[in-house]
């Protein structure tokens, strides 16, 4: 048995954890600037391998960054939009931008441009909804849709407070499925309606407790949730 106190390892050198980034400015709106956390699956240096884009809009983008990398492991870009507060809420069209900016560089961040979603919880999700009800309608876009249309693959939802009159205009065609999770006490009837009418595809999931905060709303569980939703109308082949 050797007494040399130096031990040898011979480890790989590909990344093995994600990449993150931190405060990435995904457009200019207002005078002010779009950020974004960008988490990126580990990938060999060379590789060209690319991810399908979970876009997450929300007032607190720390909350997000654990519970979100389950996804990432899972094999999903995660993009957290920090918004500028309920005073100056972002709308649908700066939801857009941001997402146009990250399918302009996907070759940067391993994005898959053809496979994303949309996830918007409490004060985030009717804007979120916007942005994908509203597809390709210009007067929902600041970018000419001709040049640069969007085609979500799906929509997430965390508590949903639903305006019927968002869709009274819109023209809807290939509506994407939506994930819904919500609290008990907030009823989704109105909406679950709407989307059995235009025969849309959903899941919904209730919380017998209240959890405003991501902290104690996202287990493992309701993640995996996530995930299995995602793996079956997001990645490629679906």
């Amino acid at each position: 048995m050797s007494n040399s106190p130096i031990t040898y390892l011979n480890e790989p050198d590909d990344p093995i954890y994600p990449k993150l980034y931190t405060d990435v400015c995904v457009g200019f709106k207002q005078g002010r600037q779009l950020m974004a956390t960008i988490i990126v699956p580990p990938v060999k240096k060379i590789s060209q391998k690319h991810f399908p884009l979970l876009f997450c809009v929300t007032t607190k983008p720390d909350e997000l960054v654990v519970p979100f990398l389950e996804v990432v492991k899972n094999g999903y870009v995660v993009a957290i939009l920090k918004t500028f507060g309920s005073s100056n809420a972002l709308d649908a069209k700066d939801l857009k931008s941001g997402v146009r900016f990250l399918l302009n560089h996907a070759f940067q961040y391993h994005i898959d441009p053809y496979r994303y979603a949309f996830f918007g919880l409490n004060d985030t999700a009717q804007a979120c909804a916007s942005a994908v009800l509203s597809g390709n309608d210009q007067n929902f876009s600041d970018e000419d849709v001709h040049f640069a249309p969007l085609h979500a693959k799906a929509c997430l939802i965390y508590n949903l407070t639903w305006q019927e009159e968002l869709a009274e205009n819109l023209r809807l065609k290939n509506l994407p499925p939506f994930y819904l999770l919500q609290h008990a006490a907030k009823p989704i009837d109105q909406f679950t309606a709407w989307m059995d009418h235009q025969g849309g595809t959903y899941q919904a999931f209730l919380l017998s407790q209240p959890a405003e905060c991501a902290k104690t709303a996202f287990t493992p569980y309701i993640m995996q949730t996530f995930v299995d939703f995602l793996d079956q109308y997001v990645k490629k082949n679906k």
